[in-house]
């Protein structure tokens, strides 16, 4: 089974790993929301395509 290694900034990492928190219930959206300092929105979009991609969702696409 081959891994797929993922590439990604300071920021992407840490991004996910508040994003983790959220979607496992450890932490609420507002918590989130403060930590990453988003909008409410962008916290839910994000948290959506974590939850569909799991990690690869916050890497960004321009790269």
């Amino acid at each position: 089974m081959k891994a797929d290694l993922l590439h990604m900034s300071e920021q992407e990492q840490s991004r996910t790993e508040v994003i983790c928190l959220y979607v496992e219930d450890y932490i609420k959206q507002h918590v989130a929301v403060k930590r990453m300092k988003l909008d409410s929105r962008q916290a839910r979009r994000l948290a959506k395509d974590y939850r569909l991609h799991g990690a690869k969702a916050d890497i960004s696409t321009l790269r």
